[in-house]
C-alpha cells in the first residue's frame, strides 16, 4: 500500500513482534516482508532494535509462555544469530586501524552519529553528508586518553535550580537572542557561505534554518528552539548525575553561599 509511511510499517512490525514473540520462526519471516519497506536508517536501526529485543524474550522464554519451549529456545537463539545487529564497529590494526566504521545498512544515506570513548560518559558528535563517508578516525589524544587515568586532583561541580525556573529562564533566553538578531545572523551566513553542515547543526541555527527554508513558521521555530535547549539541558544534567563525584550548587542561592561551598570543598589550603 502506496499510502502507507515508514512509521506505519514500524508500527505493523511492533505489533508482529509483541503478537509471535513466543512464536519466533513466522515471526522472524513476517519481518523480512515488512523490513523491505523501511529505507531510512533510523527507522530500520529501531525496526532491528525491536526484533532481537523479541528474539531474545524467545530465548529466554520459560514453561509458562510456550509449551514448546526447547524449540522456541532454539530457533530464536539461531535466528539471533541471522540478523545484523552491528551499527559500527573499531580496529586496532589494518587498513582501518584507528576508525569507527558505521555498519553497512548505513551506507548511501546522511546521518548523524555520536561516539563515546568513556562508557557513554561523553559524547562526540559526528554529522556526514556524503554517500561513503561513514568513518571516523580518532585522534592520538582520544586513544591515548583510554590507556592512561587522569594524572591530576580534580573537582566537578554542577549548578541545579527548580525545573519550571530553569526552563523559564531557557524560555526567557531564546526570546532575548530572537530580539538581539539572531535569525538575521542566520540568514547572513546562508547567504554568505555555500557550505555550512557543521554550523547549521547548532543549537538555535537548525531550527532557525527551517523557518528561513519556509518549512515551519517563525513562531514555530522560536518555540522548537526552546524546546530543544530545555532537552539539551536535561541532558547536560543526566550527564553531571551520573558522576557519583559531582558537588552540586543552587543556582537559586545566594551567591557568596555558593562560592563558600566551592572553597570549601577544593580546600586550597591542603597540599
Amino acid at each position: 500500500d502506496e499510502r502507507r509511511t515508514e512509521e506505519d510499517f514500524n508500527q505493523i512490525g511492533r505489533a508482529i513482534f509483541e503478537k509471535l514473540k513466543y512464536y519466533p520462526l513466522p515471526m522472524y519471516h513476517l519481518a523480512r516482508e515488512v523490513q523491505k519497506q523501511l529505507k531510512s536508517p533510523q527507522y530500520v536501526l529501531n525496526f532491528v532494535k525491536a526484533q532481537t529485543e523479541a528474539l531474545t524474550k524467545a530465548k529466554n522464554a520459560t514453561a509458562s509462555n510456550t509449551l514448546q519451549l526447547s524449540a522456541v529456545r532454539q530457533e530464536a537463539t539461531h535466528l539471533l544469530g541471522q540478523i545484523d545487529t552491528q551499527i559500527a564497529k573499531f580496529s586496532f590494526d589494518g587498513e582501518n586501524a584507528g576508525k569507527i566504521i558505521l555498519g553497512d545498512r548505513f551506507t548511501g544515506s546522511d546521518v548523524a552519529w555520536d561516539y563515546s570513548l568513556d562508557g557513554r560518559e561523553t559524547w562526540s558528535e559526528q554529522l556526514y553528508t556524503e554517500a561513503g563517508k561513514h568513518s571516523h578516525k580518532l585522534t592520538e589524544q582520544e586513544i591515548e586518553s583510554r590507556k592512561n587515568e587522569v594524572p591530576y586532583d580534580y573537582k566537578v561541580f554542577a549548578i541545579n535550580m527548580d525545573r519550571e525556573l530553569l526552563y523559564n529562564r531557557i524560555n526567557k533566553r531564546v526570546d532575548i537572542m530572537i530580539e538581539q538578531g539572531l535569525i538575521e545572523e542566520v540568514k547572513n551566513i546562508v547567504t554568505k557561505y555555500l557550505k555550512y553542515p557543521t554550523a547549521m547543526q547548532a543549537l538555535g541555527y537548525k531550527e532557525i534554518k527551517e523557518y528561513l527554508d519556509g518549512i515551519i513558521t517563525k513562531e514555530e521555530a522560536i518555540e522548537k528552539v526552546k524546546q530543544e535547549t530545555r532537552r539539551y539541558a536535561k541532558r547536560q544534567l543526566t550527564w553531571f548525575r551520573k558522576n557519583k563525584d559531582t558537588v552540586w550548587i543552587d543556582g537559586a542561592d545566594d551567591r557568596q553561599n555558593n562560592i563558600n561551598i566551592i572553597l570549601e570543598e577544593v580546600d586550597f589550603g591542603k597540599n
